[in-house]
């Protein structure tokens, strides 16, 4: 039986099928179901978490941690566990997910994540958090989660660009089906790829619409308008375009000038007063963390 259970966990070789949801109609409306509730400004987060019973449903995995590229950082980003058994453990050794910079993990595994048909084992929680939690805290972490294997699938973009993966964590002797675990994975990616921005190395969870009749943005405040919308601080939105905080400063005035408010709040509801008006546009996605 334990030779069977590590067969399963072997890694797809190139010639297997990767499973197509495209044509399967209970992921399908799920997909669809999210994407809407995005547009009508609900919370991702919350949105992925009532997934839970049908992910675990699926794949037997009650535990899946989903990490996304944010200005070239891949970053923890939601963690899907009705039972917030991970979050919980992690608060007993004062270990805060959104200060972990999974360096050692990208170190180790960067060429299995640019992999369109692979999936890879963990075999240890250490080969994920190294580097960010001790080894002996993870051994604990393990011991009190029940910790059996993990398996980690990248995730693409429309431009096969990869920014993120997801890490489905088995408890208590319980093994991976690959097949459905590729099928959560392709919903997961759909869900998702909407929301990355491309050219700014940037993943985001709420539609934001501008009216179009509002003055004309130059480029330069397009791109300072998503930003600041995102919660992007001023020294960074500096180091990304490369130019001086004042300037920066300068262009936050112009854009406040333009749509005659006084603060970033009025801004953002200023914004998002023309969603659903049919006449916006849309402009960018706000972000949202742990």
């Amino acid at each position: 039986m334990q030779q069977a259970n590590q067969t399963t966990l072997q890694p797809i070789k190139n010639t297997w099928s990767e499973p197509d949801i495209e044509d399967d109609a209970v992921f399908l409306q799920k997909v669809v179901h999210i994407q809407s509730c995005l547009i009508n400004g609900h919370s991702l987060e919350a949105l992925l978490h009532q997934e839970v019973p049908f992910i675990e449903q699926v794949t037997g995995c009650k535990l899946a941690i989903i990490c996304l590229n944010h200005h070239h950082q891949l970053h923890f980003e939601f963690v899907l566990d009705q039972e917030r058994q991970l979050l919980k453990n992690l608060r007993k050794i004062n270990a805060k997910p959104k200060h972990f910079s999974l360096k050692n993990f990208i170190r180790l595994h960067g060429l299995k994540l640019n992999n369109h048909k692979g999936h890879f084992i963990l075999s240890s929680l250490e080969d994920f958090f190294d580097g960010d939690i001790p080894r002996a805290q993870c051994q604990e972490l393990e011991a009190s989660m029940g910790f059996e294997s993990a398996v980690a699938f990248p995730i693409f973009s429309f431009a096969e660009q990869k920014f993120g993966c997801v890490v489905y964590i088995y408890q208590h002797n319980h093994t991976p089906n690959l097949v459905n675990l590729y099928k959560i994975t392709a919903m997961l990616q759909l869900i998702f790829r909407p929301l990355y921005d491309e050219q700014n190395d940037a993943f985001y969870s709420k539609c934001i619409c501008v009216n179009t009749d509002t003055p004309e943005l130059t480029q330069t405040e397009q791109k300072v308008i998503k930003w600041v919308l995102s919660g992007t601080p001023y020294p960074q939105i500096a180091n990304e375009l490369c130019v001086s905080l004042n300037t920066v400063k300068t262009h936050v005035k112009n854009i406040f000038n333009k749509y005659n408010v006084n603060s970033k709040l009025e801004l953002y509801n200023c914004v998002n007063n023309h969603n659903g008006n049919g006449k916006g546009e849309v402009l960018d996605m706000k972000k949202q963390g742990l």
